[in-house]
């Protein structure tokens, strides 16, 4: 079985989960809000900001924080990943990157781990990026996050980004987007965990049955 930790991770219905967090941004907030749009579905998130007097160097996140204790520990290995593009204009002048952040049970920031950034690939099509990062050993982490980071914000900066179909699984290798509103297969069913669109999500392989076989008796005459 599979799981996807992002508890709204296709903004179909609400942003709710999704918030942007900034720091060194003295010129001003980043806007979050949820758009029509969309890689799957007909909604995406549009997170956006130009640059004013006094950024420098700064840096903002828009982040989904799954919350549920006991879902990380330390030297574990997480894949998020994402459909992004850019919105109206172009993104200049700064950074981007994926990235998972880890908590305690509390949910108290520890610490960060970091994608390469993927400004010089991102275009006004939707792409799918991703980033697998292993969890230092730090024995007080329960909760892990994903994470779209911009950087190096400076004065006359901007960004525009769109994303969705967002996947955190504790897993190496990347795999294909689901959440519970995905539409089973012959061998996959999905489902949300608690509340659609507001819960973590999971993908679960169909066992595979006998095939029973029909033997047709031919009779001669």
């Amino acid at each position: 079985m599979r799981t996807n930790y992002v508890t709204n991770p296709s903004i179909e219905t609400a942003i709710t989960g999704w918030y942007e967090v900034d720091t060194n941004l003295p010129a001003g907030d980043p806007t979050i809000e949820r758009v029509a749009g969309g890689y799957i579905g007909s909604y995406e998130t549009k997170w956006s900001y130009t640059a004013g007097t006094g950024d420098t160097t700064g840096t903002a996140d828009q982040y989904c924080l799954y919350s549920g204790a006991g879902t990380a520990a330390q030297d574990e290995v997480w894949t998020v990943s994402a459909y992004i593009k850019l919105g109206s204009g172009t993104t200049s002048g700064v950074t981007v990157s994926l990235r998972i952040p880890y908590y305690d049970a509390s949910n108290t920031y520890i610490g960060i781990v970091s994608g390469e950034d993927i400004s010089a690939s991102l275009t006004t099509d939707y792409q799918r990026f991703y980033y697998t990062g292993t969890l230092p050993s730090t024995a007080t982490i329960s909760q892990v996050g994903a994470y779209l980071h911009v950087g190096s914000v400076a004065d006359g900066d901007a960004w525009d980004l769109r994303s969705d179909c967002w996947l955190l699984e504790k897993t190496g290798t990347l795999g294909d987007y689901f959440d519970g509103s995905t539409t089973d297969t012959e061998t996959w069913t999905y489902a949300w965990t608690g509340t659609e669109h507001a819960s973590t999500s999971t993908a679960t392989e169909v066992e595979a049955g006998f095939v029973g076989m029909t033997v047709t008796k031919l009779l001669q005459g």
